[in-house]
C-alpha cells in the first residue's frame, strides 16, 4: 500500500517572504555574474550603500504611504510635493535669507497642512482619495512652476548641501534621516493605540466608527504625515541637486506605491508594515541599480518595472486569498 505524500502547508503571509527572498536572490545572482569586469560590483559594500542611499527617498515617503494604503486610501500628490518642498526651501533660504532650520520647519509645516486638507476633503465631503490627491498632484506641480516661473533656484549653502550629500562616519546623511523616520513610523504603527486605529480603519471603517474611534481625525493625521514624508524626501532631493527644481519628483508617486506594494501592503486596506515597506523600497532600488549596471535601455526598464508591479500584486493577492481560505477552513472545523 502506497503512502500518500504529505502536502506541504505554507501559511499565506509567508508567501510574501518567500517571493521577496527568491526575487532578491535572482537579482543578486543575475546582476552579479553579468558584470563585465568579472567582479561582483553589484554586491560591493559601496554599491549596496549607494542603493540604500538612493532607496531612502522612496522609503521615507513609503512609510507615510503605507499608513494611507492601510486605510484603503492612496496619495498621488507626493511626487509634486517633492518639487514644491524643494522650491519652497530654496526660496526661503536664497530669496528670504531665512536660517536653514527655520526654512525646514516651515516646509514641513506646509506639508502637514496640505495633508490635513487632503484628509479633511476626503472625510468631510466623502470624496475618493484618488480624486483629491490627483487634483493635488496637478495643482502642486503647477504651483511649484508658478513660484519660480519654471526656473530652478540654485542654492550653494553648505548646510543645505550637507543634508543630501554629507557623509558623517562615512555613511550618507540621508540614511540617518531614513533611520529616524523608520523608527518613528514603525513604533507608532506597531506599538501605539493610534497604530491600532490605523489598522482598524483599514479593516472595517464603519465598525471602527461605531466603536467610538474618531475616524475623521485619524484620516486627517494619516494624510498629514504622508505629505510630511514627501516634504522630507523633497528636501533631501533638493539638497542633492543643489537647487529647488520645479520638475523634480516626476512620476515618483508610482515608484513609492510600487515599493509599498512590493513590501506586501494590501491595496484593499488593513494589511501592511513599515519594515516590509523598507524592504520593498530597497528591492525596488536594487532593481533600478542592477538595470543601470547592465546598461539596460530606459524604455525596457519601464517594462521591467511594470512586470515587477504585477508580480508583487499577484504574490500579495495570492497570499490574501490563501489566508482567507485557511480562516474559513478553521471556522468550518
Amino acid at each position: 500500500m502506497k503512502r500518500r505524500m504529505k502536502r506541504i502547508h505554507i501559511p499565506g503571509p509567508y508567501l510574501i517572504v518567500i517571493g521577496l527572498s527568491v526575487l532578491l536572490f535572482l537579482l543578486v545572482d543575475v546582476f552579479g555574474i553579468n558584470n563585465y569586469s568579472g567582479e561582483f560590483l553589484f554586491l560591493s559594500p559601496g554599491n549596496i550603500l549607494n542603493v540604500i542611499n538612493q532607496a531612502a527617498l522612496y522609503a521615507i515617503i513609503g512609510f507615510g504611504m503605507t499608513w494611507v494604503i492601510i486605510i484603503a486610501g492612496i496619495d498621488l500628490s507626493v511626487g509634486s510635493l517633492i518639487a514644491l518642498s524643494g522650491v519652497l526651501l530654496s526660496m526661503f533660504i536664497v530669496n528670504f535669507n531665512l536660517p536653514i532650520v527655520v526654512s525646514i520647519i516651515l516646509v514641513l509645516a506646509a506639508g502637514m497642512i496640505i495633508g490635513a486638507i487632503h484628509g479633511y476633503l476626503i472625510e468631510r465631503f466623502a470624496i475618493p482619495a484618488f480624486v483629491v490627491t490627483l487634483g493635488g498632484m496637478v495643482f502642486y506641480r503647477g504651483l511649484a512652476l508658478l513660484i519660480v516661473d519654471g526656473e530652478p533656484i540654485f542654492n550653494d549653502n553648505p548646510a543645505f548641501l550637507f543634508i543630501g550629500s554629507g557623509t558623517p562616519l562615512g555613511i550618507p546623511f540621508p540614511i540617518f534621516i531614513l533611520a529616524v523616520v523608520f523608527c518613528l513610523f514603525h513604533y507608532i504603527l506597531r506599538y501605539t493605540q493610534f497604530g491600532r486605529f490605523i489598522y482598524a480603519v483599514g479593516g472595517n471603517e464603519e465598525a471602527t466608527r461605531l466603536s467610538g474611534v474618531n475616524v475623521y481625525m485619524t484620516k486627517i493625521i494619516i494624510h498629514a504625515m504622508c505629505s510630511t514624508t514627501a516634504m522630507i524626501s523633497g528636501i533631501i532631493l533638493a539638497s542633492r541637486l543643489g537647487s529647488g527644481q520645479p520638475l523634480a519628483g516626476n512620476t515618483w508617486e508610482l515608484y513609492v506605491i510600487t515599493s509599498v506594494i512590493i513590501g506586501g501592503t494590501s491595496l484593499s486596506g488593513g494589511i501592511g508594515t513599515i519594515p516590509w515597506t523598507l524592504a520593498g523600497a530597497i528591492i525596488f532600488g536594487l532593481i533600478n541599480n542592477g538595470m543601470n549596471l547592465l546598461n539596460i535601455v530606459p524604455y525596457y526598464q519601464w517594462v521591467i518595472r511594470g512586470v515587477v508591479i504585477l508580480a508583487a500584486v499577484t504574490i500579495k493577492e495570492t497570499s490574501i486569498k490563501k489566508t482567507a481560505h485557511e480562516h474559513e477552513a478553521l471556522v468550518a472545523a
